[in-house]
């Protein structure tokens, strides 16, 4: 299975965040889409290591649920995120 990797460097800091690579699904805006998250994440109180981990989680069910409309694929953000 093949897997997409972030990774973490800060100077007190470092992590490899793995996903799944899901196949079939061409996508636009996910790199927006997860910094939006990172950011939604730290406005909450987050640490930086934290909200970028959460936001992975959140892009990767995000683009495993993306859905068709007007001929593009297009990411489903409404898969039951939680802000807790």
């Amino acid at each position: 299975m093949l897997k997409i990797n972030s990774l973490i460097s800060l100077a007190s800091h470092g992590s490899l965040l793995n996903a799944p690579f899901i196949r079939g699904v061409r996508t636009h805006g996910t790199g927006c889409t997860y910094s939006a998250a990172i950011t939604a994440q730290l406005a909450l109180g987050r640490s930086l290591p934290q909200a970028v981990t959460r936001a992975k989680e959140f892009i990767t069910q995000a683009i495993a649920r993306s859905v068709r409309a007007g001929g593009h694929t297009v990411l489903n953000p409404n898969y039951g995120w939680r802000t807790r």
